[in-house]
């Protein structure tokens, strides 16, 4: 049996979560509610829930009140808001997934499906408190997490070279070399990379242009990156970094 929370203000969606929870998933229960930060506390540590279906803007505070709240996060989390802002920037790598209201149903499903195709309580431990840490940083944002089939990295964006879209998955390259296949769409990475040093420049591209050495403009242009990759720059994306070399932001 899969325990599972629901914690938002909004009653009308946090009984819709639960439909979709309940009708598509016959081994998740719903094992408690809350509707504020204070309430949530005490029904996670009442529970021990497996998943928690959070929401991020609540009467009393918000979902990151309630994680520093608790001594130990030890399942997993699926953000609920409709605030595609700062606090989307902290969550997107740390968290399972987050899903901007109004709720879907497809997302929902999705969502949980991910769940039970990575469910391993000692990562959820370790993703949850580096966010924890994050949080009571004053540079939000200063660390990110990489998290692969094999392993979760804790990286510095400005150690992310360039980001390559494979399907639903991105590999993403460090500058020590390494690459790591990351569930996550390069429109996800673009968000949380929500910075000038980051720019889309082809449908299948996203640099850190701190590791750009050159830039060809010609019918076909393209990028010579530090280490001599040479990555396409498409019609529609050559003005992102044309912006960027005539502010002098390299």
């Amino acid at each position: 049996m899969i325990k599972a929370v629901l914690i938002d203000d909004d009653r009308a969606s946090l009984m819709l979560v639960k439909k979709i929870v309940l009708d598509n998933f016959k081994n998740i229960y719903v094992v408690g509610e809350a509707f504020s930060v204070s309430e949530a506390v005490s029904v996670i540590n009442e529970t021990k829930p497996d998943i928690v279906f959070l929401d991020v803007e609540m009467p009393d505070g918000n979902s990151f009140d309630l994680l520093r709240a608790l001594d130990s996060i030890n399942f997993e989390i699926i953000f609920i808001t409709t605030y595609d802002q700062y606090a989307i920037k902290a969550i997107k790598l740390s968290a399972l997934d987050y899903i901007l209201k109004p709720v879907n149903k497809l997302e929902i499903i999705k969502a949980v499906n991910k769940f039970f195709s990575r469910r391993t309580s000692k990562s959820t431990e370790i993703r949850y408190n580096v966010l924890k840490g994050e949080l009571h940083d004053e540079e939000k944002g200063k660390t990110i997490i990489l998290p692969s089939t094999k392993e979760f990295l804790v990286v510095s964006p400005n150690d992310i070279v360039r980001c390559q879209s494979d399907s639903y998955y991105s590999k993403v390259y460090l500058s020590d070399g390494k690459v790591v296949m990351v569930s996550k769409t390069l429109k996800q990475f673009e968000h949380i990379f929500d910075d000038s040093k980051f720019i889309r420049i082809h449908n299948s591209h996203l640099i850190n242009v701190k590791y750009v050495v050159q830039f060809i403009n010609t019918k076909e242009s393209h990028v010579v990156m530090k280490g001599g990759e040479i990555l396409p720059v498409s019609r529609r994306k050559k003005e992102n970094i044309l912006s960027v070399f005539k502010s002098s932001k390299i």
